[in-house]
């Protein structure tokens, strides 16, 4: 019988699979390897290449300050 998640581990973008523990990416919900894991200014974790992409949207979509 697989052991409960605990609370915090479900709300950090980790997923449980029997004794197998996958991290998601808190952007794309894809896999993140923990060679490559990085942290968002939330301490959730990211692949690089989607916070890259999320940072450019956001200058592109925010007006110029008058």
């Amino acid at each position: 019988m697989d052991s409960p998640v605990p609370r915090n581990a479900a709300s950090a973008g980790m997923r449980f699979h029997r004794h197998l523990q996958v991290v998601l990416c808190s952007i794309c919900e894809q896999p993140v390897s923990l060679e490559s894991a990085k942290a968002d200014e939330y301490g959730r974790t990211i692949h690089e290449e989607c916070y890259a992409l999320k940072m450019k949207l956001k200058q592109a979509t925010t007006p110029p300050a008058a």
